[in-house]
């Protein structure tokens, strides 16, 4: 990660201005032609402030600081200092009298009658898309200090790229075939060469598949519940862009149905086999290929997606859940009750269980995993 960096220069970047920009006076300076542009992994802010005429007198100093907020998060960027020469020196005697650190480590001062083009960066993250950005500021010396309403400068930043179709990737292959530029830019679409015979969708490869959400015991697919619509569009666009081709063939497209782990395993194991064949059904439906080459894998109840969870969580009782997920068969020895759920649910009179079933249970009923394999002509 980039250190944050503050510079007087203007950079060289491509333009982009931010919706929503205004001239902001914050109390004691106006700032204006604010931008914010991504570069690559930085977000790069650039803007001009000028202290009004007479503004910051005597021995006071002036701060602000743009910070880049969505309501739920906030990053706040280096802050310029506006005092008189004399000021700096005093405040900083002071500081070292007291042996108190200097406020504002990350920050440019400048003089009361100096324009600022001010220029900082922070790492990019995803939740900065569509946030805006706002200058904090505030005031203090002469035994006095005061906080200033936080002041708008743009709102709207970073809008979101444009999602990349299928359409666009086979239109402008980089590729030997059509198969070779899908799967460079999809997760989920496979050379033939990378399948393995009788592979499951292994928990560790459910990133690279599409999943196909349901509702709590349902098995049909829902294309309202959750994106579905999305999902099921964006295969089908696949399978026929690769039917089409001249240049390749599927080969198999595989589907793995799971369930949680509550209640009756016949039951469940039924549901994740039934959700697996409703994916076939759909694509067999709406596309022009052979039923033979999609192959059906049952993975019943989901124990291997719960340790998973369990693993990556901060839950109470880990290590003794995970225990029982790897040492507790799923069945007790005469095969009239679910063994590894009976200690779970009595694990901590049933906290951890609760906990599980209302975290993580829900997103073990989604489980439809589906992947395309292609060979080359």
């Amino acid at each position: 990660m980039k250190k944050l960096y503050l510079i007087v220069l203007i950079l060289s970047f491509i333009p982009f201005c931010a919706k929503g920009q205004c001239e902001c006076v914050c109390e004691k300076i106006t700032i204006t032609d604010t931008k914010i542009v991504r570069e690559g992994e930085e977000v790069v802010v650039t803007l001009r402030a000028q202290a009004q005429q007479g503004a910051i007198k005597g021995n006071a100093s002036y701060a602000f600081s743009p910070v880049i907020t969505n309501g739920e998060h906030r990053v706040s960027l280096p802050a310029v200092i506006i005092r008189e020469k004399h000021t700096e020196r005093i405040q900083k005697r002071n500081k070292k009298l007291s042996g108190q650190s200097p406020e504002f480590p990350d920050f440019r001062t400048a003089r009361p009658d100096e324009p600022v083009v001010y220029s900082a960066s922070v790492p990019f993250q995803q939740w900065m898309e569509g946030s805006t950005i706002i200058a904090e500021s505030r005031s203090w010396g002469c035994s006095a200090s005061q906080v200033y309403p936080d002041q708008l400068l743009a709102e709207g930043i970073l809008p979101p790229a444009a999602p990349l179709t299928v359409a666009a990737v086979v239109s402008a292959p980089k590729f030997r075939t059509v198969g070779d530029s899908l799967s460079s830019v999809l997760s989920f679409v496979f050379p033939e060469s990378q399948w393995k015979q009788g592979e499951p969708i292994y928990h560790e490869d459910r990133e690279k598949a599409l999943i196909i959400y349901y509702p709590e015991c349902e098995r049909n697919i829902q294309l309202d519940f959750e994106n579905n619509t999305i999902i099921l569009n964006n295969l089908l666009e696949v399978i026929n862009a690769l039917l089409a081709a001249p240049d390749n063939e599927i080969t198999r497209i595989s589907i793995a149905g799971f369930s949680s782990p509550e209640g009756s395993f016949a039951y469940n194991d039924r549901l994740a086999w039934e959700r697996a064949v409703s994916v076939k059904e759909y694509i067999v439906k709406n596309t022009k290929i052979k039923g033979t080459l999609i192959s059906l894998y049952n993975g019943s109840e989901d124990w291997q997606g719960l340790r998973a969870m369990v693993a990556a969580s901060d839950i109470y009782d880990k290590k003794d859940i995970l225990r029982i997920i790897d040492t507790v068969p799923v069945f007790s020895a005469d095969g009239r009750r679910k063994e590894r759920i009976r200690q779970l649910k009595n694990l901590n009179g049933g906290i951890s269980y609760r906990y599980m079933f209302e975290q993580f249970f829900p997103l073990l009923r989604n489980s439809a995993f589906i992947k395309v394999y292609y060979s080359n002509k």
